[in-house]
């Protein structure tokens, strides 16, 4: 997010084991401070939908419910 300057940004996505993890693993390895509202986040099965949130939070990610980040 060079563009803005903003360091702290909310990612949501269509399906977190891909729309979501790979921008979000990108944007945390550039230094960002990355938010994902949760309960804004589907996926292809709840199997994966649970391993892409698992994955951006173990790269550092904080979840969240919507209301609890805005």
């Amino acid at each position: 997010m060079r563009a803005t300057g903003r360091k702290k940004l909310i990612f949501a996505a269509l399906w977190a084991e891909i729309c979501l993890a790979f921008p979000v693993v990108d944007a945390l390895s550039e230094g960002d401070e990355i938010y994902v509202p949760v309960d804004c986040v589907a996926g292809t099965s709840t199997q994966t939908h649970r391993a892409g949130l698992d994955r951006v939070v173990r790269a550092g990610a904080v979840p969240g419910s919507w209301i609890s980040i805005l």
